[in-house]
């Protein structure tokens, strides 16, 4: 009964994670193609766990090893990018090396949405970030979070 409780609650904060970042470019990277990739951590948080930074979710996908994979992420980044309401980003070596995005909120929703890109292989190292925040959250406040 309980590995019953334990499935439901996951596939639960999968579902709510994943409907998060409908309607971006991002979304197609996340819930799916790196999930059992040993190359790649991804990471779902969601509910109480983010009460006390005012947020509602936090998902995460990090990619060691896998340079071919860079294209694939900066295209659907920057197509998200070209919407947002602002946005702070750095190139290196001709690609995107770091941004940071403030998304518009949501079709059903009023919370404000994220995007932060870190692209270390344009630096000459072996990291690729991706991460998508939501929540009541302003800007200062992640941009405070992601530095811890």
């Amino acid at each position: 009964m309980k590995l019953n409780a334990l499935i439901l609650t996951i596939a639960m904060v999968s579902a709510a994670s994943a409907g998060a970042q409908e309607g971006l470019n991002v979304n197609s990277l996340f819930n799916g193609p790196y999930r059992d990739n040993v190359h790649a951590t991804e990471t779902v948080i969601s509910g109480s766990g983010l009460h006390e930074y005012n947020l509602s979710v936090y998902h995460s996908l990090t990619l060691s090893g896998l340079p071919g994979e860079v294209p694939v992420f900066e295209a659907a980044v920057l197509k998200d990018a070209a919407g947002a309401l602002d946005k702070e980003v750095a190139f290196r070596n001709g690609r995107l090396y770091y941004g940071y995005y403030t998304l518009k909120p949501g079709l059903d929703c009023d919370l404000n949405r994220y995007l932060f890109y870190l692209n270390q292989h344009a630096v000459g190292k072996d990291k690729l970030i991706l991460i998508y925040i939501e929540g009541k959250a302003g800007r200062a406040a992640v941009k405070r979070m992601l530095k811890k």
